[in-house]
């Protein structure tokens, strides 16, 4: 199954699609490991979790029970493509530092030649490679929380319009999809 929230059998994917839930009442969902249960009294308090992958779900007596993450599914895949990303940029910036030949358009251009099966965007590679710079080469000191994919974008776009479509804010489920910075970004931007 592959749900449209996050490519993956997903919180929706459990609750209303395939468990046609209409009676909020009876879903209990924990996340990441809290003991105290989210309160879910409607579709609009569900919405952001619909992205969120279920570790452990059950049904019993008309009650479901999830306990998941609260990020959702295509952010936790797109760290993880971003901090290979991130290395492969961090190799290159070495050996151009080891070289003497460093600068930022040479990281950019060795990027595109070495890693060229890559199917990063020029902006989130210039994107990156600034990231890198600012750190010194230090991945322990490269924030990626500003960072997206267009892959993760293509996922946080469909949940934002359904969380607006049905009562959210639209400042905050913007900085629910991503976060308070790129939020703000967008809204002071739009002014």
């Amino acid at each position: 199954m592959c749900s449209m929230w996050s490519g993956k059998a997903d919180v929706y994917d459990s609750l209303i699609m395939i468990g046609k839930t209409t009676d909020f009442s009876k879903v209990h969902i924990y996340a990441d490991g809290n003991p105290i249960e989210l309160r879910i009294d409607s579709y609009k308090d569900l919405i952001p979790y619909f992205p969120c992958i279920p570790s452990i779900e059950t049904y019993s007596d008309g009650e479901y029970r999830i306990y998941t993450s609260s990020t959702p599914y295509y952010r936790k895949e797109e760290l993880s493509l971003l901090k290979i990303y991130v290395r492969d940029l961090i190799t290159c910036y070495n050996k151009l530092k080891r070289e003497k030949k460093y600068t930022i358009d040479n990281l950019v251009i060795m990027y595109k030649n070495k890693y060229k099966w890559s199917s990063i965007s020029d902006k989130l590679i210039c994107q990156l490679a600034n990231k890198v710079d600012e750190a010194k080469g230090h991945k322990e000191r490269i924030n990626l929380n500003d960072v997206f994919t267009p892959q993760g974008d293509y996922f946080r776009e469909k949940l934002y319009k359904e969380m607006v479509e049905n009562g959210w804010d639209e400042f905050k489920a913007k900085e629910w999809c991503c976060g308070y910075e790129r939020a703000w970004n967008e809204k002071r931007e739009s002014n």
